[in-house]
This record gives C-alpha cells, sequence and structure tokens, in this order.
C-alpha cells in the first residue's frame, strides 16, 4: 500500500495594517519572548482569541450561519 505524501497547501495571503507604537511594542515584545516572527505571533493570536471566543473556523459565526441559510433558501 502506497501512502500519499502530498500535504494539502495552504494558500498565504499578504495583509497590510496600521498599528498604534503600544500595540507594535507589544507585539515585538510578545514575538522576541516567544522566539516567533511578528506575523506568526499576529497570526497565533488571532487563532487563540478565535477559539476562545468560540470561532475557530470562517463563516462560524451566528451572523454567518444565518446568511448561508439566507443565501440558501433564495435558490
Amino acid at each position: 500500500m502506497v501512502k500519499s505524501t502530498k500535504k494539502k497547501e495552504l494558500k498565504v495571503l499578504q495583509l497590510s495594517f496600521r498599528f498604534s507604537e503600544r500595540l507594535r511594542d507589544i507585539l515585538e515584545a510578545l514575538a522576541e519572548r516567544e522566539n516567533r516572527s511578528l506575523a506568526n505571533t499576529l497570526e497565533v493570536a488571532v487563532l487563540h482569541y478565535a477559539k476562545a471566543t468560540g470561532l475557530e473556523e470562517p463563516g462560524a459565526t451566528a451572523s454567518g450561519k444565518a446568511a448561508k441559510k439566507k443565501a440558501t433558501r433564495k435558490r
């Protein structure tokens, strides 16, 4: 039996944000403490917040589910 070693490729998007100096300093301090890049630190923080608030995947919010139901009913 041959197992496929092909991994699902993740699409990486480039985004640009404006931060206050205070927030940037906090992000840099966290990144340094965790030995991470700024981008990775921000990603980890956002994912942690999403999980803590019950949003573990895009579209999992109540309003997202309602919008999907509404779109389905229009068909």
